[in-house]
């Protein structure tokens, strides 16, 4: 192999090296997130995510006339793993009952619409939007 073809070798696989860094920096959801949604039988859904690299925490707030006091599982951070991160793509898996038993352990995944927005659902038919804060 030539010094030419070794060159234009070294330049395709550092193109394609930082293509794969540039795609994982566009992929970084890092930071919190406000959520809104409608669970499957219709009620509505305010929680906050807050993700660091592969990790994280999720917690419900109360919604209406629904109070922390009458649910337990209300303003618990509850434990987030991030299953799959890509530029267009995040899916994380929210473990309640680690934290109490009864609560909600459920999987999300959301599709990016721009750098601080994300619609999806969970495993359970929830329509989730988050917008970071």
């Amino acid at each position: 192999m030539g010094n030419g073809t070794r060159i234009l070798a070294l330049c395709v696989l550092s193109g394609a090296w930082l293509a794969q860094a540039q795609e994982a920096s566009n992929a970084s959801y890092d930071g919190t997130w406000s959520m809104k949604g409608v669970n499957a039988n219709g009620q509505s859904i305010d929680s906050e995510l807050v993700l660091k690299g592969d990790g994280g925490t999720w917690r419900f707030f109360p919604v209406g006339k629904q109070k922390a006091k009458d649910n337990a599982c209300i303003m618990k951070p509850f434990p987030v793993s991030v299953t799959k991160s890509t530029a267009d793509e995040l899916t994380f898996h929210v473990n309640g009952p680690a934290v109490m038993l009864g609560c909600n352990e459920f999987t999300a995944t959301l599709k990016r619409l721009d750098a601080n927005t994300l619609d999806g659902t969970t495993d359970g038919q929830s329509k989730l939007h988050l917008e970071r804060k």
